[in-house]
């Protein structure tokens, strides 16, 4: 992670989001995350929006309720990480 505000965004990541961090720690600066069954480009590929949507937004100020993006063929919610980088979730519409 390369972000102006790197322990907010590690903690963002993984104690909001759920990734393990492979390597680095809130003090080292960087750090290698992953996540099983996620695709990482800050777009996540969730099972279900809805369900992740209910599971986050105590924690994360959601841009938009989960909606359809039928153009896209994709189910969407948008959020910004710690450091106001745009992240999206979505998930297929045929899988739902």
């Amino acid at each position: 992670m390369l972000v102006d505000e790197y322990a907010a965004c590690l903690r963002f990541y993984r104690d909001t989001l759920g990734f393990e961090v492979a390597w680095g720690d809130e003090d080292s600066g960087y750090a290698d995350l992953r996540i099983e069954g996620a695709t990482v480009a800050l777009v996540f590929a969730v099972e279900s929006v809805d369900d992740a949507y209910a599971r986050l937004e105590a924690d994360v100020g959601f841009l938009t309720d989960p909606h359809d993006r039928p153009e896209w063929g994709i189910r969407v919610a948008y959020l910004r990480d710690p450091d106001g980088t745009l992240v999206e979730i979505n998930e297929p519409l045929d899988e739902r």
